[in-house]
């Protein structure tokens, strides 16, 4: 893989070479002579739709994941999360019931690959927060609590240069199961109405000088919001820091961390 370092962006194909950007990189790959009609139906890429196929359901089910979190986004979401949930999505469906191509996606049964998934590739949580988390969840999977002890933060915070305070971030993402239907050919949620319906809540400001007292941080899925089968809902956990200045204040842009700590 070539990478292009002139000066005029280039996107498309030129001279047998094909130009494209990929993580705001310029790059370059020779032409090829497929087409798409030859792919979606020569007998010699078969497997290759039935890759195709089973990608673009553990695509959108790692799409509801991230729809539930979507007000973290900004802060806790790397640029290549979509991709790093997808691919550990579909390494799950590879234990999955049915054939190559039509193989459920089961959330739930996911949960030996997601495990302390971190958001931010950048920055675990367990690098910023030495704390072991205490959590609970709700009979009707319809809330988590996060018991946080007292302490120092001085002892076990690693906070970005300038930050001030922290905040602690707890939030749930409902997320469908997908089945493969053969009538239409097609993948679709088991539960389209939850899929992707998502809960945030943050705690106050938090001093990093000075001891804290410790919470249980509560998050509840919207009122009527009611998980049954077919879905598996996601439990996150977090830390955000933030600077104060004048009275208000300013929250990291980077630096902050989310992991899924629990799938129920």
């Amino acid at each position: 893989m070539a990478k292009s370092k002139g000066i005029f962006r280039v996107q498309g194909n030129l001279g047998g070479a094909n130009f494209y950007t990929q993580d705001g990189k310029s790059l370059v790959r020779n032409e090829t002579s497929l087409d798409r009609h030859r792919i979606l139906t020569g007998p010699e890429f078969k497997r290759t739709r039935e890759n195709m196929a089973e990608f673009g359901a553990a695509a959108l089910c790692a799409g509801g994941l991230r729809m539930g979190l979507a007000v973290l986004r900004t802060t806790m979401f790397d640029s290549r999360v979509s991709a790093r949930i997808t691919g550990k999505i579909r390494r799950a469906m590879r234990s999955a019931p049915g054939a190559r191509g039509q193989r459920s996606v089961e959330v739930v049964p996911s949960w030996s690959e997601l495990r302390a998934f971190q958001f931010n590739g950048n920055q675990t949580l367990g690098a910023v927060l030495g704390l072991n988390p205490s959590i609970s969840t709700s009979v009707g999977r319809d809330s988590m609590d996060w018991t946080v002890p007292a302490f120092d933060p001085d002892l076990i915070v690693i906070p970005p240069v300038g930050a001030s305070h922290f905040r602690l971030v707890g939030a749930l993402s409902v997320v469908s199961d997908f089945v493969y239907n053969a009538t239409d050919l097609r993948y679709e949620a088991s539960d389209p109405i939850l899929h992707g319906i998502g809960s945030t809540v943050r705690s106050a400001e938090i001093p990093l000088i000075g001891a804290y007292a410790g919470q249980v941080l509560t998050v509840s899925l919207p009122p009527g919001v009611n998980p049954g089968a077919g879905v598996g809902v996601a439990g996150c956990i977090g830390i955000e820091f933030l600077q104060l200045i004048n009275g208000t204040y300013y929250l990291f842009a980077e630096g902050n961390a989310l992991q899924l700590q629990v799938l129920f």
